[in-house]
């Protein structure tokens, strides 16, 4: 209990304990909640690690897998170049191009060794292509491949001409070179009937086996070349007109 000393005056000495005990519960709830805030910061430094080395290592993940998707498409995609066929020249009597890429990776099933040379409107008549395997004369290839022969087709099968080489050409197959082939005795070609050719790549008999079951290659733009005669006749209406200019 408490006693007093003096008017009013409680003593010291049994006060002060209870305060010392209230004091002590002070900081000790101070030291607690120091604990628990402590706590609490350390749990969330150690989120914030463990996500920054999850995120760390997502992140090479991701790089992973978008490696893996580029590496993909590119197995997917044509590793080779499609044929391309240039400087084609159509005149009555001969015929030369260049040709350079891969062929297709699945070959057709029969004629491997043919390009087939269709008119784009293949039941013209007339035709460009005069008269029925009319073979030419001479032929050459600068490339790998050993050329066969180079004739006009079929005329009951339509307006066309075609090149075979000496061996089955495969699928894939790298080809490049210049072909060109003469006819002598008489005219092969009428190079004012035809506009655009569509190359086929052998036949393939479960699309009826016709010069136009197999592989389309390339479409071929043909830009009449003049006979000499005729280029010969233009050079001089050239040079009458340039007299007639001048004077």
């Amino acid at each position: 209990m408490l006693s007093r000393g003096g008017a009013n005056t409680f003593l010291v000495s049994e006060i002060h304990p209870i305060m010392k005990a209230e004091s002590l519960f002070t900081l000790a709830l101070a030291a607690t909640a120091a604990l628990i805030t402590s706590a609490a910061a350390s749990v969330t430094k150690n989120q914030k690690k463990r996500r920054k080395s999850e995120n760390m290592k997502i992140k090479p993940t991701i790089m992973q897998i978008a490696a893996a998707v580029l590496l993909s498409a590119l197995a997917a995609a044509p590793a080779n170049a499609e044929i391309s066929i240039t400087n084609f020249s159509l005149t009555s009597n001969s015929v030369s191009f260049s040709i350079s890429g891969n062929l297709p990776s699945t070959a057709p099933d029969q004629s491997p060794k043919s390009l087939f040379f269709l008119n784009s409107n293949l039941s013209a008549s007339p035709g460009f292509a005069l008269g029925s395997f009319n073979g030419s004369s001479s032929k050459s290839f600068s490339g790998s491949q050993p050329l066969s022969s180079v004739m006009t087709g079929n005329s009951s099968n339509g307006d066309y001409f075609f090149t075979s080489f000496t061996n089955n050409l495969t699928a894939n197959e790298a080809i490049s070179g210049t072909l060109t082939a003469n006819w002598t005795g008489g005219p092969a070609f009428d190079p004012s009937q035809v506009t655009n050719l569509n190359v086929y790549w052998g036949t393939v008999a479960t699309n009826g086996g016709t010069i136009f079951s197999g592989p389309l290659l390339t479409t071929v733009n043909v830009a009449a070349v003049p006979e000499p005669s005729s280029l010969v006749l233009m050079m001089l209406a050239s040079g009458v007109m340039l007299i007639r200019r001048k004077r």
